[in-house]
C-alpha cells in the first residue's frame, strides 16, 4: 500500500480545517483539527486523532483513535480513546453505513466525525435519546 504525503497546500486550504496532518511512512496518519462548526459545544476547540490504515486497507476498515487526555466529551468518543461509528465497524449501523472497500475513504471518516459526531447536539448521539429529537430540552425560539 502506497499513501501520498499531504502537503502543506492541501493542508491549508482543505475544508475540513486540518491543522496539520503527518503520515507514517506506512500506516498512519495523525490529524489534529479545529473542526467542529460554529454553534456546536466543540467550537474552537482542539482534536487529536489517530487514523490508522490496516495492511489489508481498504478491504479493512481504517481504526481511529481519538487522543482524548482522560475526558469524554462525546458519546462517540471513549476516554479511553476508541471512536464509535459505523463507518469503521465500532458501532452497529445499516449496511449503507458500514464500511464499503470500493466506496469508503480516509475523507468519509473524516467527514463522519465532523458531521455526525462533533455536532451542535451531541447528546443524541447516546443511542437511548434517538428517538426524543424535539422536545423539551431543544433550544425553543423566542419569537
Amino acid at each position: 500500500m502506497q499513501i501520498t504525503p499531504l502537503t502543506h497546500q492541501w493542508v491549508a486550504n482543505h475544508p475540513l480545517n486540518l491543522l496539520h496532518a503527518q503520515t507514517n511512512p506506512s500506516t498512519h496518519l495523525q490529524w489534529q483539527t479545529s473542526l467542529a462548526n460554529v454553534g456546536t459545544p466543540y467550537h474552537d476547540g482542539l482534536f487529536f486523532f489517530d487514523i490508522t490504515f490496516p495492511l489489508d486497507y481498504p478491504n479493512r476498515p481504517l481504526m481511529a483513535h481519538y487522543r482524548s487526555f482522560g475526558f469524554r466529551i462525546n458519546p462517540n468518543l471513549y476516554a479511553n480513546g476508541k471512536v464509535f461509528l459505523s463507518l469503521i465497524n465500532t458501532w452497529v449501523g445499516k449496511k449503507i453505513e458500514k464500511w464499503n472497500p470500493n466506496e469508503s475513504t480516509v475523507l468519509q471518516l473524516l467527514l463522519s466525525i465532523q458531521g455526525l459526531v462533533l455536532n451542535e447536539k451531541p447528546y443524541f448521539n447516546e443511542p437511548g435519546n434517538v428517538a426524543w429529537p424535539g422536545r423539551f430540552w431543544e433550544k425553543k425560539s423566542a419569537a
